[in-house]
């Protein structure tokens, strides 16, 4: 099967690398950058503030300062932020369950109000585009529905896998036990 990017054909198992390369280059601004200014101890907050600003850009390059360091924004600070990003939004209040490495979200309706869900996607997108590794904090579940807009595909996934996803450990025990007499 193939399909249609930037005016030309290409097989579904292309490198998703490549495909971001090129959209990273025909969407950022490379001339201008968007500077921003994070506190490591507020950076959930400060993050959100930043985007809130009308002068705010994602297709423009990020240049991170974190606020008390030295040091200029090669690309190294911009990784780090985008990092440390991803995980913050799993200490973000009521936006997300779970651990560290199996983040699922839950239904937030002042989040939802506020556009906090489609804001750390914008940044998880920004971060791709700019070179930041993609985030692991995600549950296989929630990793492949961002990543395919389906779940039903995942559900092929044995269930042992599947029951990994379950963020209250005791529910995931006795579900354990009951499907596999654990």
């Amino acid at each position: 099967m193939f399909v249609l990017y930037n005016n030309r054909a290409k097989e579904d198992d292309v490198d998703i690398g490549v495909i971001l390369k090129d959209h990273a280059q025909s969407v950022l601004t490379n001339s201008e950058v968007q500077r921003v200014n994070i506190r490591r101890s507020q950076l959930f907050a400060d993050t959100l503030s930043a985007c809130s600003r009308s002068t705010f850009d994602l297709q423009k390059a990020l240049k991170v300062r974190f606020i008390g360091e030295a040091g200029v924004d090669d690309g190294g600070p911009k990784r780090e932020y985008f990092r440390l990003f991803y995980e913050s939004m799993g200490q973000s209040p009521g936006m997300f369950q779970g651990y560290p490495e199996g983040l699922t979200p839950v239904h937030n309706s002042l989040a939802l109000s506020k556009s906090h869900y489609t804001f750390c996607g914008a940044l998880i997108v920004a971060g791709l585009l700019q070179g930041a590794e993609a985030p692991s904090c995600f549950s296989t579940l929630t990793a492949h529905f961002l990543a395919y807009g389906s779940i039903h595909n995942a559900t092929t996934m044995g269930n042992a896998e599947l029951l990994n996803d379950i963020p209250d450990h005791e529910a995931q025990q006795k579900l354990r036990q009951a499907s596999y007499g654990l």
